[in-house]
């Protein structure tokens, strides 16, 4: 777990499955590090706990702007973001959107991301609430 001091952050971390790809996939590694430091890696997502809700990670970061890095070697993706952590703004949603590729809808309409906030694979989004999650 990462210890820089100061404010209080939760990360949360997610799958979510597309085009009935939960029949063939029931988990996926994700790997994520802040600033270098690992907050999880070898763990399987979503964890059995997460039934209604991605699983969380508190954090206690420095105020600022942080590097995020998530891999996924089952999902083949790879995503990396700056962030800006504040008083404010101390949540984070990272998902990973996981659409079977050999399904004739992903090469149809492979889904169009936006390279600000994501990749083919992850999304991220960062704010004042905590997503109703709980």
């Amino acid at each position: 777990m990462i210890a820089l001091r100061k404010t209080s952050f939760t990360l949360y971390v997610g799958v979510r499955f597309f085009w009935g790809s939960f029949d063939k996939v029931k988990s996926l590694d994700i790997d994520v590090w802040i600033d270098s430091m690992v907050v999880t890696q070898g763990r399987e997502f979503p964890s059995p706990e997460a039934r209604k809700a991605p699983d969380s990670f508190a954090l206690q970061l420095a105020p600022g702007t942080h590097r995020l890095r998530a891999v996924s070697d089952k999902g083949e993706a790879d995503f990396e973001i700056d962030f800006e952590l504040s008083k404010e703004r101390r949540f984070a949603d990272l998902s990973l959107n996981y659409y079977p590729k050999d399904s004739p809808l992903w090469i149809q309409c492979q889904p169009e991301t936006n390279p600000e906030f994501s990749s083919p694979g992850f999304e991220f989004e960062s704010r004042k609430s905590d997503f109703g999650w709980r």
